[in-house]
C-alpha cells in the first residue's frame, strides 16, 4: 500500500497521523533560506540551531497538498532537516512538537488486556489527556 493510499484512508475515517518523509529536493529547497538562516545562526554564536516551520506540499503521488512540519538543524556537522506530513487540527496537539506528542499520546503508563475479541487499555485516571487518547483510539478503531 502507497503512502498516498494510507494518508487518503486516514482522512476519510478521520484518523490523525504523523508521518516522517524522505527529505528530497522539493522540500530542500521549500526550506532552503531557513536552513541558511540557521546556518549563519550557527556560524555566529557556534550553538546549535533547532528551528521548526510548517508549509503545504504535495508530493507528485498525493491526491492533494498537506501540511508538512519542517525541523531545520544546524550543527558542527552541518543542516539536517527532517519532514513529517500530518492533519492534526482542532486538538490541543494541533501546533505541538512531535516530542510532544509522542510524550502525550505514546509514552504513557497503561495496563493492556488481550483477548481473542478485543483489546482493552486501562489508563489511570490521573493520566494526561486521556480524552485524546481515547478520541484518537476510537478513529483508529473505526476503520
Amino acid at each position: 500500500m502507497g503512502r498516498n493510499t494510507q494518508l487518503r484512508w486516514c482522512d476519510r475515517h478521520e484518523v490523525s497521523y504523523i508521518v516522517g518523509l524522505a527529505k528530497n529536493k522539493r522540500l530542500n529547497r521549500l526550506t532552503a533560506s531557513l536552513q541558511n538562516e540557521a546556518a549563519a545562526c550557527f556560524a555566529a554564536t557556534g550553538q546549535k540551531v533547532r528551528w521548526f516551520t510548517d508549509l503545504h506540499y504535495g508530493a507528485r503521488s498525493w491526491d492533494k497538498p498537506r501540511r508538512v512540519i519542517a525541523k531545520i538543524e544546524y550543527s558542527a556537522h552541518g543542516v539536517n532537516p527532517r519532514y513529517v506530513v500530518t492533519n492534526l487540527q482542532g486538538t490541543e496537539l494541533a501546533k505541538a512538537y512531535v516530542g510532544t506528542i509522542r510524550l502525550k499520546l505514546f509514552k504513557i503508563g497503561a495496563v493492556i488486556l488481550t483477548n481473542t475479541r478485543r483489546i482493552r487499555f486501562l489508563l489511570a485516571s490521573g493520566c494526561p489527556c486521556q480524552e485524546l487518547y481515547f478520541l484518537a483510539a476510537k478513529r483508529l478503531a473505526s476503520g
